[in-house]
């Protein structure tokens, strides 16, 4: 596997002993601007790397997102949605990664805190032999968003395909000039929205992400609608654009939402 996905640090325990470590704030300009003007921390989202044991099924699997999502709503933990990722690649670093787009770094460190003290043991009983928990690994980004159609409209249940860029900047470009390009892409997909059912967003990691300016996440609703969308921006003066600003290495996952 490529090393931008290969990353080291923040390693911590999911559903066992999780650490709650107080992370240095990465935002950006737009993000403390949003931060200042509505008097709230912004939401943050965890991605959390899990390998699976020798019982695992799909089955099991779709009654731990039931069961993880009923303790959600029973301790008020403020979860705003969550989805389950699986690798369209070869990977020996896990079998799957949890998604938890939290409502703020102290919600998601309380909840934390008390998951530690109250729910640990029971969901380690409850999984044992299906996830194995001393495997994983959590990694913090904040969210900007760049667009999302009307149609695409996803809830608990439904699956799509995302596809991760861990980009770099060329030569003198950066991110005035990836701000510029997102004007000119939202322009060319809102000409375009009669076959898109697909967002994007992109993240700033909050820990060392070696190589890597901004990571990318294109969100499609549907295979059909990620290769539909490549074959109208092939040769597209936006493609132009960014193929010359950037060089990314790209990671496609199969996706189904569990909490919405």
């Amino acid at each position: 596997m490529k090393n931008r996905l290969r990353i080291v640090g923040l390693a911590s325990f999911l559903f066992g002993c999780f650490l709650v470590q107080q992370l240095a704030v990465a935002d950006t300009q737009q993000v403390e601007a949003q931060q200042a003007a509505n008097n709230t921390s912004p939401p943050i989202i965890e991605y959390l790397w899990q390998s699976t044991g020798p019982e695992f099924t799909e089955q099991r699997l779709a009654e731990i997102a039931t069961a993880l999502n009923k303790r959600i709503d029973t301790q008020g933990y403020e979860v705003i949605t969550a989805n389950i990722l699986r690798p369209q690649f070869e990977t020996e670093d896990y079998d799957l990664i949890w998604v938890f787009l939290w409502s703020s770094e102290d919600a998601r460190n309380q909840a934390w805190a008390h998951w530690n003290e109250f729910q640990a043991t029971d969901w380690q009983r409850e999984t044992a032999g299906v996830l194995k928990p001393e495997s994983v690994r959590s990694f913090l980004y904040d969210l900007l968003w760049g667009y999302k159609s009307p149609e695409l409209n996803l809830v608990a249940g439904d699956t799509f395909f995302s596809t991760f860029h861990f980009c770099s900047f060329e030569g003198t470009h950066g991110h005035d000039a990836l701000q510029a390009f997102k004007a000119q892409y939202n322009d060319w997909l809102s000409q375009n929205a009669d076959f898109m059912r697909y967002g994007y967003l992109t993240l700033k990691a909050r820990f060392e992400l070696k190589d890597t300016d901004f990571v990318w996440l294109d969100i499609f609703n549907h295979e059909v609608t990620r290769q539909a969308k490549a074959e109208h921006w092939s040769g597209t003066e936006a493609q132009k654009l960014w193929e010359q600003m950037t060089s990314c290495d790209e990671f496609q996952f199969s996706s189904t939402k569990i909490r919405s």
